[in-house]
């Protein structure tokens, strides 16, 4: 066995780990899910602690017949985002140059011992080998009431490859999320009025974004990400003492439409008090629209109010206040016109540090 698939098959057991770990959300379907333990990449041996035939050290392709030490990694977190969508199970594919390496991983979670991942889950990050050519190819099946997916073999709902070097690079962060609608032309709920039919443009798709690499220290970073299908784009704003106040809100990001992620907002002191008002955005030259009928579509209070927090599983990384030394992530969830499982929420998650295990 070599470097490299010494490293492949350290890090699927891993990913086994991570993802296996689900805890179950309340009725209304929200998880966190463990970020389970790092790769072991130590040379001479695979991930079942038997040594390599020979003896041999490792000589995968960046080893160069020698063991340089840990391999690179890039860290990618899962997040179930589409609201229409059951929930989901994983199978992951590693292949180079075209041709798979042994089995898919999967299906994950675990069929026979974990739930499926439901809508508004999100992963810890998860370490994925880097230092090689990989295409890594996730294949997403959705779990719907009364059935279960057992194997890798049927047709996936959605499938993302994550090529090395293109797509995610060694030492870098992502998210890779599946929004949009399952089904969307025959969903009813956009429109003004949330009633009309909805555009193929919605349909379910996977998007990959670029997180934050590592917090910053003496910093607090915050963005938006817009996944919403049947909402406008919006203007996120800070209200120092909310709507009740008498302060004028600030933009912090204009026109966050469906599918996107701001840049990261930062500033050298902890947000510890006012709100995060959300406005449609009406016109570029109109930030913050405060009194226009209708603009404002939601406003999230800080410190987060109890009712979000403890819709989540205890753990479950959501920030309260903005503190320093974190990197945040607002994701804009759910439907607009709905109630329930799938009515529209703003969820502040703190990215890093990770929780502690």
């Amino acid at each position: 066995m070599n470097g490299f698939e010494v490293r492949l098959k350290a890090l699927l057991i891993a990913t086994v780990v991570a993802l296996g770990g689900v805890a179950c959300g309340d009725d209304d379907g929200m998880t966190e899910m463990d970020a389970g333990g790092g790769v072991d990449a130590g040379g001479g041996k695979d991930a079942g602690g038997e040594e390599d035939a020979g003896g041999e050290e490792d000589a995968g392709p960046e080893d160069a017949g020698t063991d340089a030490g840990p391999p690179a990694e890039a860290f990618i977190r899962v997040a179930h985002l589409s609201p229409n969508t059951p929930p989901v199970r994983v199978c992951i594919q590693a292949t180079l140059m075209g041709t798979p390496i042994g089995d898919p991983t999967g299906p994950l979670p675990d069929p026979t011992t974990d739930d499926p991942i439901p809508f508004r889950g999100i992963s810890g990050y998860i370490p994925f080998a880097a230092g090689d050519p990989v295409t890594y190819v996730i294949d997403v099946f959705a779990d719907p009431d009364g059935e279960t997916v057992t194997d890798c073999d049927g047709e996936a709902a959605l499938q993302v490859e994550l090529t090395v070097g293109e797509d995610i690079e060694p030492g870098m962060r992502y998210t890779a999320a599946a929004i949009g609608l399952l089904n969307a032309t025959e969903q009813n709920n956009c429109g003004e009025t949330f009633d009309a039919a909805c555009p193929e443009a919605l349909e379910l798709s996977a998007a990959l974004f670029e997180d934050a690499a590592e917090e910053m220290d003496g910093m607090v970073m915050v963005r938006a990400l817009h996944a919403i299908p049947n909402a406008p784009g919006v203007d996120v704003c800070f209200d120092p003492d909310g709507s009740v106040g008498e302060m004028d809100p600030v933009e912090l990001f204009e026109n966050a439409t469906f599918g996107t992620a701001s840049d990261y907002y930062m500033q050298d002191s902890a947000i510890e008090a006012g709100s995060l008002r959300i406005f449609a955005h009406v016109s570029a030259e109109m930030d913050c629209p405060a009194g226009v009928e209708g603009a404002e579509v939601a406003e999230l209070p800080i410190p987060t109010p109890e009712a979000l927090t403890m819709a989540f599983p205890e753990g479950t990384p959501i920030a309260g206040t903005y503190d320093l030394g974190t990197v945040n992530t607002v994701f804009a969830e759910g439907l607009l016109g709905t109630e329930g499982a799938t009515q529209p929420l703003f969820v502040p998650w703190i990215d890093l540090p990770p929780p502690s295990m």
